[in-house]
């Protein structure tokens, strides 16, 4: 019963998803990655606060940029992240009937669109990092099964590049509020 749930998810999932990988459209904020110079995607990246992700543009451009890479990508990505969410299922859920529920749970994550515009180029990193997060609370599953090291390090790896331009703003913010501070503090005149 439940390798049919996780058959008939995987079957789901393509059904609906593989028509983005014969679809070569460019569409509506796409056209600011698209033809678009290296200086100009890092310095629109740079504008946003979050450069990681102009590097990441930067380097599917290099391997050719076509929309076919980001849509084969955004479907490898969303696929692994439903096989995570497999494995997580089989680590946490409780045997009998009521693992049902968390299969079923798995299937509704699959044909939900949390957006409904992942067919873009300009939407990649944020199924770059739902993925990332997946698969890093599926290690974190594993060190605390096992207390292996190693998953909590790649646990700990995994978690961080999701929230990296959270991060980010929290460490320009907390620089900001370190210079105003210090300019508000009277200087002494000898």
């Amino acid at each position: 019963m439940f390798g049919r749930i996780e058959k008939i998810t995987y079957l789901v999932f393509f059904l609906s998803n593989f028509l983005m990988l014969i679809n070569p459209g460019i569409f509506w904020d796409d056209w600011g990655l698209y033809n678009m110079s290296d200086k100009g995607i890092m310095s629109q990246y740079y504008g946003n606060g979050i450069i990681v992700f102009g590097y990441v543009h930067l380097f599917l451009k290099s391997l050719g940029g076509s929309p076919f890479l980001y849509h084969l990508l955004t479907f490898l990505l969303q696929l692994l992240s439903i096989f995570t969410l497999f494995r997580i299922t089989d680590r946490v859920s409780p045997k009998g009937n009521n693992r049902i529920y968390l299969l079923f749970s798995v299937l509704i994550f699959t044909i939900f669109p949390y957006y409904d515009s992942k067919i873009t180029m300009i939407v990649f990193p944020y199924t770059l990092c739902l993925t990332l997060f997946v698969v890093a609370t599926y290690f974190l599953f594993r060190f605390r099964e096992s207390k292996g090291i190693g998953y909590r390090l790649l646990s700990l790896l995994f978690f961080s590049f999701p929230f990296l331009p959270i991060l980010y703003y929290s460490f320009t913010l907390f620089l900001c509020f370190l210079l105003f501070s210090i300019q508000a503090l009277p200087i002494p005149l000898a």
